[in-house]
């Protein structure tokens, strides 16, 4: 049973040991979303736990790493889309841009956002598109996501 609690806390801290939020993607600052069409359609790559980190130190422990491996990320136009890192659930994320940055939050069934928690894997975090606008790079803490087209 102890392990299966550890690996939930592991699972949560994996996306986004940022501490805690003070806000969220607002839809009145930044490009909205579908303006910027070198980011729509899906990406996949491999997310990848730092090493040095306390996340990396509870996978030890438990012997199963649920946080690194296969990732995919789709962005729709209308600023949704969906976000699944290695064997962790697919969540549904809203997000926008700021120049070569890609800003991302987990959103609600209805759309909004999810109501500012503790929990740290609700994002918000920010990816970063390379200068050939084919591979991008989300930090989420002790997690790094590396995807491309």
């Amino acid at each position: 049973m102890k392990s299966h609690q550890l690996l939930y806390m592991m699972t949560v801290l994996s996306l986004g040991i940022s501490g805690c939020r003070t806000g969220g993607v607002q839809a009145d600052s930044g490009s909205p979303a579908g303006s910027d069409d070198k980011l729509l359609g899906t990406w996949r790559g491999q997310s990848k736990v730092d090493p040095g980190s306390t996340l990396a130190l509870a996978s030890s422990f438990t012997g199963a790493n649920q946080v690194a491996g296969p990732s995919t990320l789709t962005l729709n136009p209308d600023g949704k889309g969906f976000i699944k890192i290695a064997r962790s659930a697919e969540k549904p994320i809203a997000w926008r841009t700021e120049g070569q940055k890609m800003i991302m939050e987990v959103r609600g069934f209805d759309g909004s956002k999810v109501p500012n928690t503790d929990k740290a894997d609700n994002g918000p975090w920010v990816g970063t598109l390379a200068a050939d606008e084919k591979s991008l790079f989300i930090d989420m803490g002790d997690l790094s996501v590396n995807l491309n087209r």
